[in-house]
Formats: C-alpha cells, sequence, structure tokens
C-alpha cells in the first residue's frame, strides 16, 4: 500500500516537473522570439533596433549561447554601444508570411565597421537562398566590414548589405558577430529588394548632387587661385575637398568606390582626411578672418591645431586604430573649439567676413550634435536626422563661401579706401607742394629781384663814376662803340663834345680837394642835365675831363649843345659851404659819319685834339672840326 502510494507520489512529481519544464520552455521560447520581424504582402522596410537580441563575447573566440538561453539581452533602441571592442552578437527571427517569395536585404548603414558575419540559421536550411551570384557552396556566414575582403559575389554598395531570399512559409534566424575599433553603432534596415533598389538611387542621387555641389565650389574657387593668386581661394578650395572625402568616407563610398582595392588603410583614411581638412580649415580661417595681425592668440591657437594634424597624419600608420580613434575624437572637438573661438572672437571685433564664418560653424556644430543624438538613439531616425550631419557641413561650406567672398569684398572696400585715402593724401601734399612753391617762387623772384637789383648796382657800380655818377670810363668806352658800329651800319652822324674844366689844379689849390670834389660834381650834373635833353650820354672822362656821346646829330647841333653847356658852366658859379667859384670850361666838339670801324679811336683822338686847341688858344671856349668858336 505504501508502495502503491509512494509511486503514485513519484509519477505525479514527474509529471509536474514535465509541466514546470514544458512552461519554462514555452516561456522561454516566447521571449526569444516576441520579436519576430513578419513578412507579408505589403511589407517594404523595416528599422531592425528595439527587440533585437544582443549578447557581448568576452573573448573574440567565444560562440554565442544557444538562441534559447536567457543570457541574450533584449535592445530597447539601436545598437549603440560607444567605444566597445567586445565582439557583439546579435540574433533575430523573420518570418514569410506573405504570398510569394520574399526577395530581402539587410541593410548595416554604419559602413565603418571592420567586421560583420551574417550566419542564416533554419529547420529547414533547403528553403533559405541566396542570390544566384554567391557561390553554390556558401561559407558559414556571409563576411563583411571595411577593413575585410567581403564574401565573393556580394554586390558593391557604400552600406554593408545582405541579400537573400525567403521562400514562403518559411522562417530564419539572424545570427551576426560585429566586431569594430571605432564606435560600435549597427543601425540596420530590413528591406524589400525593389524598395531597397528605389531607395539606394534615391540615396545615390542625393549624395551626388550633395557632393557636386561641394566639389562645383571647390573647382570655382581652385579657378580663381589660379587667375587671382589669392591664397584664401586656394585653401577654402583643399578644406572643400578633404570635407568631401570626410563625407564620402562615413557614407562609406569612398572605401566602397575608391579605396576598395586597399583595405588596409581604411582606418587611416578618416585620420588623414579630417586632419587635412582642420589644417586647411585653419589656414583658410588665418586669411580670411586676418588672425595673424589682429588676434595673436587665437593664431597660435590655429597653429597648434594644424601641428597636431600633422603629427596624426604621421602618426596615423603606426598607432592602433582603438587608440587613434580616440585621439581623432579628441582632436575633433578640440579643432571645433578653435575654430568657432577664433570665428566668434573676430566676429565680436565687427568684422563682417567673421560674422559668416560663425554661422558657418554654428551650422556645423548642429548638424553634429543632431547626427550624434541620431546615431545614439537620442532622437527618432528619420531622413532629416539622417542627413542633419550633411547638411550642416553643406551649410557650412557655402557661409565659409560666403564668408570668403565678403573677404574679398572687404579688401576691396578697403582697397578703394585706401585708394581714397591716398588720393586726399595725394592731392593735400600737392596743395602743399604748390603753396610751397608759390611761397618758393615768391622768396625766388623777391631773391631774383633782390639778385637783379644788387647785380644793377653792382653793374652801375661798375660803369658809374663813384663821385659824379656819371658813366664811367670803362662804360663810356662800351657805349661809345656801340654807338659808332650803329652809326657805321646805319651811316648816320655821330657826335662827340670833350670838355674840360679850366684851372681845375688851382682851384683844388686854392680851395682844397673837397671844394674840388663839388666843383666836379656840380658841373657834372650840368652837362648830364643837358645831354639828356638831346638823347646823349655823358661820361667822366678822366680827372677834370668829361666827354658827350650824341648819336645823330649833326656837327651844328652838337655846337648847339656845347654852347648849352658852356653857358649853364659859366652862368651858374659853384658853391660849396661858404665857398663859391665861377667856373669855365674848354670844349672840343667834332661830328662826322663813321666809314670804317678802325676810325673808332681816331675819332676819339681828334676831339681830343680839338679840345687842346681850345685850351692852346686860351680857355674858356668851343673848338669844333669845322671852325674855331669865340667865347661868348
Amino acid at each position: 500500500m505504501v508502495t502503491n502510494n509512494t509511486n503514485r507520489i513519484n509519477s505525479v512529481n514527474r509529471i509536474l516537473a514535465l509541466v514546470v519544464t514544458l512552461m519554462t520552455l514555452s516561456l522561454l521560447s516566447s521571449l526569444s522570439y516576441s520579436k519576430d520581424i513578419i513578412i507579408d504582402d505589403e511589407f517594404r522596410s523595416q528599422p531592425l533596433g528595439e527587440g533585437l537580441r544582443y549578447w557581448f563575447a568576452t573573448s573574440h573566440d567565444d560562440r554565442p549561447p544557444p538562441l534559447s538561453s536567457p543570457l541574450w539581452q533584449t535592445s530597447e533602441s539601436t545598437l549603440t554601444f560607444g567605444f566597445d571592442q567586445r565582439q557583439l552578437w546579435v540574433t533575430f527571427r523573420i518570418q514569410n508570411y506573405s504570398s510569394d517569395t520574399a526577395r530581402l536585404v539587410l541593410d548595416i548603414q554604419y559602413p565603418l565597421l571592420d567586421v560583420v558575419g551574417v550566419e542564416f540559421r533554419n529547420g529547414n536550411p533547403s528553403s533559405l537562398h541566396l542570390p544566384p551570384e554567391l557561390p553554390t557552396k556558401l561559407p558559414t556566414e556571409l563576411l563583411l566590414g571595411d577593413t575585410v575582403e567581403q564574401t565573393p559575389g556580394l554586390p558593391k554598395h557604400p552600406h554593408l548589405i545582405a541579400p537573400f531570399d525567403l521562400p514562403v512559409g518559411s522562417s530564419v534566424d539572424v545570427v551576426m558577430r560585429i566586431h569594430t575599433e571605432a564606435t560600435l553603432n549597427v543601425p540596420m534596415i530590413l528591406w524589400d529588394n525593389l524598395t531597397f533598389i528605389e531607395q539606394t538611387q534615391k540615396s545615390i542621387a542625393y549624395y551626388v548632387f550633395l557632393y557636386g555641389i561641394l566639389i562645383g565650389i571647390a573647382l570655382y574657387h581652385l579657378v580663381l587661385f589660379i587667375q587671382v593668386k589669392e591664397t584664401g581661394f586656394l585653401w577654402f578650395s583643399l578644406f572643400l575637398m578633404s570635407l568631401v572625402s570626410v563625407f564620402a568616407y562615413f557614407q562609406g563610398f569612398l572605401t566602397t568606390y575608391v579605396t576598395s582595392d586597399y583595405q588596409q588603410y581604411n582606418n587611416q583614411l578618416l585620420v588623414w582626411g579630417y586632419a587635412l581638412t582642420a589644417c586647411f580649415c585653419g589656414m583658410y580661417i588665418l586669411r580670411i578672418l586676418s588672425l595673424r595681425r589682429t588676434q595673436p592668440g587665437h593664431t597660435r591657437s590655429v597653429y597648434f591645431m594644424m601641428a597636431t594634424g600633422v603629427v596624426l597624419i604621421v602618426a596615423a600608420p603606426f598607432t592602433g586604430y582603438d587608440i587613434m580613434i580616440r585621439v581623432l575624437t579628441g582632436y575633433a572637438i578640440m579643432s571645433v573649439v578653435i575654430v568657432f573661438s577664433a570665428q566668434i572672437r573676430r566676429a565680436l571685433d565687427g568684422f563682417e567676413p567673421a560674422y559668416y564664418a560663425t554661422l558657418a560653424g554654428a551650422f556645423c556644430v548642429a548638424g553634429m550634435v543632431v547626427t550624434l543624438f541620431e546615431k545614439t538613439g537620442m532622437v527618432t531616425s528619420t531622413f532629416f536626422t539622417r542627413s542633419a550631419g550633411d547638411l550642416g557641413f553643406t551649410l557650412m561650406a557655402m557661409m565659409y563661401a560666403l564668408s570668403l567672398s565678403q573677404r574679398m569684398k572687404w579688401e576691396q572696400s578697403q582697397r578703394r579706401l585706401a585708394q581714397r585715402r591716398n588720393l586726399e593724401v595725394q592731392a593735400e601734399l600737392l596743395s602743399t607742394q604748390t603753396q610751397l612753391n608759390k611761397e618758393l617762387d615768391s622768396l625766388v623772384q623777391d631773391r631774383t629781384k633782390a639778385l637783379e637789383d644788387a647785380n644793377e648796382k653792382l653793374k652801375k657800380i661798375s660803369i658809374t663814376d663813384p663821385l659824379t655818377g656819371l658813366a664811367n670810363r670803362r662804360h663810356f668806352d662800351e657805349t661809345f662803340y656801340q654807338a659808332y658800329t650803329r652809326a657805321l651800319n646805319s651811316q648816320s652822324t655821330l657826335a662827340l663834345l670833350l670838355i674840360d674844366i679850366d684851372h681845375f689844379k688851382r682851384i683844388n689849390d686854392q680851395y682844397g680837394h673837397p671844394f674840388g670834389d663839388a666843383c666836379l660834381v656840380q658841373i657834372s650834373e650840368r652837362i648830364d642835365s643837358i645831354t639828356r635833353e638831346y638823347g646823349g650820354t655823358a661820361a667822366r672822362y678822366g680827372g677834370e675831363e668829361f666827354i658827350v656821346i650824341l648819336p645823330g646829330k649833326s656837327l651844328d647841333e652838337a655846337e648847339l649843345i656845347a654852347r648849352s653847356i658852356m653857358r649853364l658852366v659859366r652862368e651858374q658859379p659853384v658853391a660849396a659851404g661858404d665857398q663859391s667859384a665861377r667856373i669855365t670850361a674848354s670844349i672840343g666838339v667834332h661830328a662826322e659819319i663813321p666809314e670804317r670801324p678802325e676810325r673808332a679811336d681816331k675819332f676819339i683822338d681828334f676831339t681830343d685834339k680839338l679840345l687842346y686847341e681850345a685850351k692852346r688858344q686860351g680857355r674858356d671856349r668851343i673848338i669844333s672840326s669845322s671852325q674855331q668858336m669865340q667865347p661868348g
């Protein structure tokens, strides 16, 4: 009886254990496949994030636990784990409830993952069909990634893609292993094949348009540099080119279509591209913001940024990518801060090109922030959030182009201002120079007149007898020979009067030399007054002798003038102080029409003989070449 009860109890326990086991398995089964992806006739695409199961391996050699194991964790959003070098395993189930074979594409939209293995597990392997381009003997997994050679036969695409067919009514478990030294982000979408092709065409058209704009702007500014030799255009062109390479790298175009044969360098491309972008950007803002001249502190920061970029370029091939990507992240933050702060500083200075440059930096930062939030699942992944980085960088490039244009416009305005100031300065200098020239001219004229007056005085002194003020002997000689030549040329008469004061030695002895000097002065004034009336020239010939040149006067006219002089000398006594004396003079007169130049001296000699004859005959008389004149 006891034995039977014991047997019954054991049977009940076994039944209960079986029930509990079945319930546990059922619960685990329901947990494992609670987020199955259902394919129906309306299926087009489905983002893969929430509900995916994942597991981290402690070693790359570790295999994942069974799919039914509770060790698998369930994702609440897009698989984003930051810098994590552990190997990630991901699994999910796909069930086809449509009316036809489902042609599907698993699209991993982050192409910077180093190694991605995709394995398809199914209870009925023959029900899974991969594209016919793949080898007949399939590998255990499709191998994808930017540092490995992907499974032969897979089509080229900027993203990491795994196409496959799922027959009607069948299901498949997709198991993925993922490892990367960069950020571990696994945004995925499962596409219907036709929808994927349409979306790929739109995406490529979008990026061709985007890159075309940027490359077009870069080439345009390169041509401007070649034409005008302005280095700002060169640095901006190189900056855009390197920026496009960074875009293309992040979107997978560079590693897929350009450097696919050099996968060993794919990890270095990002470092090189970003460092070059930062260096060219540094050279660009140094030029357009005039930092060297206005902000030496920010200039040193920019040079430090560029020097660090050069160090990263050199160190990239010799440093592990896991270390380099962290350094590059810090460098990216540092470069954004340096460039942005320099732009804000110049904007605060009121430098107009800096306004556009600051706006460019704002667009860049906004695009980076939205992209970061989208990649980390903090915002919903939409076309806008996925394109925010591209849009931010494109607007940044356009704002930088406007900044450069504004800089050129500012330089032109500065040149025009400098030219206007130069013209004003030149005008002022010209006015000053004109005024100085006028003053100098006036001074020169005054000095010239003074010099002319002095020369005239010197000349007059040199040709004037200092006592009487009449022409001296030297001036008489010049004047006589000129008059003689003119009379010879014109065959006109020329007359000479040679006058001697009678008994002048006795006057000096009797009255003294001062009285004698006064006598010479007063007699010379009387002779000169008569001579000037008839257009002649009187000169002191020597001692108490005077000579008068009368151009154009005949002998009769000369005799008449001689009488006038004799009468004036005789009738007016000479007075000096309390002394006075009556003075007489003897005069020789001669006139003729000159015949030969060499007879000029004989003309004077003959006149002198006539004076001598007048003195010989008793003085106080006129003797001419035609007759002897009696006194009175």
